[in-house]
C-alpha cells in the first residue's frame, strides 16, 4: 500500500462501511438529550443545551479558566466509540510503523497519529459515504512511512455534512453528559471508583485497552476518560469570563498548540475530568504519541465563533518570591529565569539575587515565548518562540537580563529552537546551540533536522551559524568537553561525535523496568561540567504498576529527576518534594553541582508551581519561586557568588545618601544603584536639575538605552562627576549625553545647588574617590554591596529614572519675579562656562557627543525682566546663551538645543506642570525633539 495514502479514495468495498459501524453496547439505556441512531455514532440533541465549560475545581490549570458558559443552536452526532486500529487500518490501508502486523486488527483506539492524520481520516470516511468533505487543503507534507506533519492550506468548512474531529466543546459537553462534577462520575477520584469508567495509571498497565470494555457516561459514549487521549478539532483558545454560542476555539494558530481531551492510560486522575485540556507537555499538530487517539463527530455548525487571542493584564502573570529562611541561597550571585504562563501567552521573568534584597521583572513586551537559557556570565537570556515538539516556526531571541530586558536581538537564522549557551573551553568564545526543529525524536522527520551553534560577543551573534550535526535536534545541550549531544521526548538519545555513534539510554533492564520497556523521556539537559560531561538529567513516564528496580517502588509521570550516564546506567535519582505530585522542567544550571526544576502542587491555586534551586550532591531543594503557572526555569550561579571581595567595605559602598544633608541627595542616591546596574548598557545619559528630571522621558530615545540621572538641585559640577568619575569609567557602550543647561544657577560655584553641600561628603562618593573610581573594573560583590546598601526606596520615579509628573499648567499669567542677577556680578559665570568647555573636550576624546539642553519654561517670563525662576537677567541669560554657541560652533562633539528660545516656543499650559517644569506630556515632546537632534549630530558624526 502507498505511503500516500489519502490519494485513494475508492474501491474500499462494503468491508470498510461494516468496520465503521463499531457496535458499543451498554447495560443501561442511554439518557439525556442523547438518541443512538446508527451503530457507531450517537445523536446528541443540543440544539437550545448549554453547560459551563472549564473548571475551577482543585485540579484546574491555568487554561481551564475562566469558566465560559457555552451553548449550541445545532444537534450533532459524535462516534460512540474512539477511532480503533482496525477501523484505521481498514479505511486507510495504514498503519503506523509503531504497530505490528498482528496489531491490524486489534479493537485498541488508534494512537501515533498526528492531529493531521486524524482529518485525512475524517475526509477519507466522509468520502467513502457519500458526503461533502470538511477539510479542503492544497498540499500535504508526511515522513516516508506515511505519518502526515504537516497540511497545507488547510480550510475548515463547517457548513458541510462530512465527518471532523469534535470541536473542544463538543467534546466536553459529551463528556459531561449533563454533569457539573468534576469527572462525569461525580467528584470522587478514588481508583476503586475511577477504575469502573477509565483505563488510566492507576489500571491500564501502561497500555492501552480495547475499547467499550469499560462503563459509558450518562450519554452512552465509552472511552471519553482514558484509554486515549483525543484529538479534537480547535486550535487553543484563550477562555475569558464569556457567554458564547457555537464555540470553536482559537481564530488564530497563536502558539500552534491544540488541546486533547479525556486523558489516556498513562495519565493521572487529574488530566481524566472533561475539563482538562493538555497532555503532560503542550500538544502541536504534528505530535504523535503512545496515547493520542481521537474519535470523529458529524453536524452542521452554521454561525461558528472563534475567539480571537487577547492580552493579559501585566497583574495575570503571577510570580512570587519563597520564604527561604533556613535554607541559604548563593550569597548574591543568582538569577532565576521561568516563564510565567497566563491567557495571552506566557511572558519571561526574571527574578534577580545578585543584590541583598531579590528583584523580580517581567518582560511583558513578548508573549508566547518558551525554554528561556541564562548566558554564562548571567547577563542575557535566550529563548524561542515554540516550543518542543513543535517542527517549525520558531525564532530565537536574545535579551538582556536588567529591569527592562533590554538590546532585544534576534538569531537571523530562522526556524530556530530551544537555545542552550556554552562556553567552549579551548578559546573561551561563547556559542549559543540551538536546533532546526523540535520534532519528536521517534518521527522519521527528526533525522533530517540539524543541530547548529551560533558564536555570541555581547549578546549579539558573531559570524554565521555553523552546523554541528545535520542528522537531528540535539536540544538536549552539548556537553563541556565538546563531545557529547543529548536529546529527550519521547527517547532518550545520546551522540558521542567523535566516533559518531548514537544511544538510545534508558531502557529495560537499566531503566529498571520490565524487558522491552524504552521509556518515553522528556525535559533533558546535559552536565555543564568537564568532571562528568556525560550525564543528563530528565524525567520519564512513570514504572506502570510495577516497582522499579532502581526507585524499588512504584512511582507516576513525571514523580523521580533521573540522572544517568552514556553507559545507560542510572547514577541518582531525586524523588520530588514534600507536597508536589510531579517534577517540572528540570534543568541543569551552570554548575555541575545544582539544577533548577519546577514542581506542581494541586493544594493552593495561585502558588499550584514552584521553582525549585536543587542541590544535586546533597539532594536538597530550596523553593525560590512560587505563581499559579511557571514554565521553563533557568538558573545561574555566579562561581564567584559565594563570597564578596573582602576588601570592600560594607559599611561605605554605595552609601551614597549617607551621612544625609537633604531631599536633593536623596534623588541621586536613590538613583545610583540604578547606574550600577545598567553600566553595562547606557547608551544616552540624561544629567541636569529637576527640569531634565521631569522633561527627559528615556523612552522616547529608544531603541538607544537610556536613563535619566538628573535630579532636583544638580547641576554642572553634579553632571561633570557623573560623567567623568562614573560613566566614562564604566559606561563601555555610551554613545551621548545630554545636560539639562540650568544657566540660572551659572553664577552658583559649579553651577550647581547640591553637590558641595551633599553628595561629595557622602561615605559612598568618598569611597569611590578614594579609589579612584575603580578604573580597572569594579571588584566581585560590588554590585551586590551598592544594592545591599541603604538608600531611599523609590515611589516616584520609573525603572529609568524619570519622574513622570501630571499636569498642572504653568500657573498665572502674572509671573512674581524674583531678584534678577547680572554677568558682572560673579566671575563664576565664566568659569562654568569654561567647566562646560572642558566636559565637551574631555567627551570628544572618548567619541562622545554632549547636547546641552535650555528647557522650557513659562513664556509669560517674557513678561518680567529675568530669564526663570532663579535669575538671571534677560540680558545677562541672552550673553550667556551667545557664549553658549560658540562652545558649540568650536566643538563638534558639543551641540546646544535651546528649546526655550527665550519662551517663544510652542508648548502649551497644558504640557506643564509648574512654570518651570514640564509635565508628562511635555517631557514626551521634548525627548522626542533631542532625540530628532541626537539622531542628526550622530549620522554627522
Amino acid at each position: 500500500m502507498s505511503a500516500h495514502w489519502w490519494n485513494s479514495f475508492f474501491g474500499w468495498g462494503i468491508t470498510v462501511a461494516v468496520l465503521l459501524q463499531l457496535s458499543c453496547t451498554s447495560e443501561q439505556p442511554v439518557q439525556g438529550p442523547a438518541t443512538v441512531v446508527s451503530t457507531g455514532m450517537t445523536l446528541i440533541e443540543a440544539d437550545g443545551a448549554s453547560f459551563v465549560m472549564g473548571s475551577t475545581d482543585g485540579w484546574a490549570s491555568d487554561d481551564e479558566h475562566p469558566p465560559m458558559q457555552v451553548s449550541f443552536d445545532y444537534n450533532f452526532q459524535m462516534d460512540t466509540a474512539e477511532v480503533t486500529v482496525a477501523q484505521f487500518r481498514e479505511l486507510t490501508g495504514y498503519l503506523p510503523r509503531e504497530y505490528p502486523s498482528a496489531d491490524s486488527s486489534s479493537l485498541k483506539p488508534i494512537c501515533y497519529v498526528t492531529w493531521y492524520d486524524a482529518v485525512l481520516f475524517c475526509n477519507r470516511r466522509s468520502i467513502l459515504a457519500g458526503l461533502d468533505t470538511v477539510y479542503r487543503y492544497t498540499g500535504v507534507d508526511q515522513t516516508t512511512d506515511g505519518r502526515v506533519f504537516r497540511i497545507n492550506g488547510l480550510v475548515t468548512d463547517f457548513s458541510r455534512t462530512g465527518y471532523r474531529l469534535p470541536t473542544e466543546a463538543e467534546w466536553e459537553f459529551c463528556a459531561r453528559a449533563g454533569t457539573a462534577t468534576s469527572f462525569f462520575w461525580g467528584d470522587d477520584g478514588a481508583a476503586s471508583v475511577v477504575a469502573e469508567y477509565a483505563w488510566s495509571a492507576l489500571n491500564s498497565g501502561d497500555s492501552a485497552h480495547a475499547v467499550c470494555t469499560l462503563l459509558p457516561n450518562e450519554f452512552g459514549l465509552y472511552d471519553m476518560a482514558g484509554n486515549a487521549l483525543e484529538w479534537v478539532n480547535d486550535w487553543m483558545a484563550v477562555f475569558r469570563p464569556d457567554t458564547l454560542t457555537d464555540f470553536v476555539g482559537s481564530l488564530e494558530a497563536g502558539t500552534g498548540l491544540r488541546p486533547v481531551k479525556g486523558g489516556g492510560f498513562t495519565h493521572t486522575v487529574e488530566k481524566l475530568r472533561p475539563s482538562s485540556r493538555s497532555d503532560t507537555y503542550a500538544t502541536v499538530s504534528s505530535t504523535a504519541t503512545p496515547y493520542i487517539g481521537f474519535r470523529c463527530c458529524r453536524g452542521i455548525i452554521g454561525h461558528p465563533h472563534y475567539l480571537s487571542e487577547y492580552a493579559a493584564a501585566d497583574s495575570l502573570y503571577r510570580i512570587f518570591f519563597c520564604e527561604t529562611t533556613g535554607n541559604p541561597l548563593p550569597s548574591g550571585g543568582m538569577k532565576v529565569a521561568c516563564i510565567a504562563m497566563a491567557p495571552g501567552g506566557g511572558v519571561l521573568c526574571c527574578a534577580d539575587f545578585t543584590g541583598r534584597s531579590p528583584r523580580l521583572y517581567r518582560y511583558t513586551d513578548m508573549k508566547g515565548v518558551f525554554l528561556p537559557s541564562i548566558s554564562p556570565d548571567g547577563k542575557w537570556v535566550a529563548f524561542c518562540t515554540r516550543n518542543e515538539g513543535a517542527i517549525d516556526g520558531s525564532e530565537v531571541w536574545i535579551r538582556q537580563l536588567d529591569s527592562i530586558g533590554s538590546a532585544l536581538q534576534r538569531l537571523d537564522d530562522s526556524p530556530a529552537f530551544v537555545p542552550r549557551w556554552r562556553v567552549d573551553p579551548a578559546t573561551s568564545d561563547t556559542f549559543i546551540i540551538y536546533t532546526s526543529s523540535s520534532v519528536l525524536n521517534t518521527n522519521l522527520l527528526w533525522g533530517r533536522t540539524a543541530t547548529k551553534k551560533q558564536k555570541m560577543s555581547g549578546g549579539k551573534p558573531f559570524g554565521a551559524p555553523q552546523v554541528l550535526v545535520a542528522d537531528g535536534s540535539f536540544h538536549g545541550g552539548l556537553s563541556a568537553d565538546g563531545h557529547y549531544l543529548a536529546t529527550g521526548y519521547p527517547r532518550l538519545r545520546m551522540k558521542k561525535l567523535p566516533e559518531g555513534e548514537l544511544r538510545t539510554l534508558f531502557t529495560a533492564p537499566l531503566n529498571g523496568k520490565q524487558p522491552g520497556d524504552t521509556s518515553q523521556v522528556c525535559n533533558v539537559s546535559i552536565a555543564p561540567g568537564l568532571a562528568h560531561p556525560d550525564r543528563v538529567l530528565f524525567l520519564d513516564f512513570g514504572s506502570g504498576r510495577t516497582a522499579s528496580t532502581v526507585t524499588g517502588s512504584v512511582y507516576f509521570s513525571h514523580s523521580i529527576l533521573f540522572m544517568c550516564s552514556y553507559s545507560g546506567v542510572v547514577e541518582r535519582w531525586y524523588g520530588t518534594p514534600e507536597g508536589m505530585v510531579e517534577w517540572d522542567h528540570p534543568e541543569w544550571s551552570n554548575l555541575e553541582r545544582y539544577a533548577v526544576a519546577g514542581a506542581k502542587s494541586t493544594v493552593d491555586p495561585v502558588h499550584r508551581s514552584l521553582v525549585y534551586l536543587v542541590d544535586l550532591q546533597d539532594s536538597t531543594y530550596v523553593p525560590i519561586l512560587t505563581g499559579s503557572d511557571l514554565w521553563h526555569p533557568s538558573v545561574w550561579i555566579a562561581e564567584d557568588s559565594f563570597s564578596i571581595d573582602p576588601q570592600i567595605a560594607l559599611d561605605s559602598a554605595g552609601w551614597y545618601n549617607e551621612p544625609p544633608s537633604h531631599v536633593y541627595q536623596q534623588v541621586l542616591a536613590m538613583k545610583m544603584p540604578m547606574f550600577w546596574e545598567f553600566t553595562d548598557s547606557i547608551e544616552v545619559l540624561l544629567l541636569g536639575s529637576s527640569r531634565m528630571e521631569n522633561g527627559g522621558a528615556p523612552q522616547q530615545f529608544a531603541p538607544r538605552f537610556t536613563v535619566n540621572m538628573s535630579f532636583s538641585g544638580g547641576g554642572l559640577l553634579s553632571a561633570r562627576h557623573l560623567l567623568e568619575d562614573y560613566a566614562l569609567n564604566h559606561c563601555g557602550r555610551l554613545k551621548a549625553v545630554v545636560i539639562g543647561l540650568d544657566i540660572c544657577w551659572f553664577n552658583l560655584p559649579g553651577g550647581d545647588d547640591t553637590w558641595l553641600t551633599g553628595t561629595e561628603h557622602t561615605r559612598g562618593f568618598v569611597y569611590d574617590r578614594d579609589h579612584d573610581f575603580w578604573p580597572v573594573g569594579i571588584p566581585a560583590g560590588f554590585g551586590y554591596a551598592v544594592a545591599g546598601a541603604p538608600h531611599p526606596e523609590n515611589y516616584t520615579h520609573d525603572q529609568f529614572g524619570w519622574y513622570k509628573v501630571a499636569g498642572n499648567g504653568w500657573g498665572a499669567d502674572t509671573i512674581s519675579v524674583p531678584q534678577a542677577w547680572a554677568w558682572e556680578m560673579d566671575d563664576r559665570v565664566a568659569a562654568n562656562l569654561t567647566a562646560l568647555q572642558t566636559m565637551a573636550e574631555t567627551a570628544a576624546a572618548r567619541g562622545i557627543q554632549l547636547i546641552g539642553v535650555l528647557t522650557p519654561m513659562s513664556p509669560h517670563y517674557r513678561e518680567t525682566p529675568v530669564y526663570g525662576a532663579y535669575g538671571p537677567s534677560r540680558e545677562t541669560a541672552q550673553e550667556i546663551i551667545v557664549r553658549l554657541q560658540v562652545i558649540d560652533s568650536l566643538n563638534t562633539s558639543f551641540t546646544l538645543y535651546n528649546a526655550n528660545l527665550s519662551g517663544s516656543h510652542d508648548y502649551t499650559a497644558e504640557e506643564f506642570s509648574d512654570a518651570s517644569h514640564l509635565d508628562a506630556a511635555g517631557a514626551v515632546k521634548l525627548s522626542g525633539r533631542i532625540d530628532s537632534v541626537l539622531q542628526a549630530v550622530l549620522e554627522r558624526k
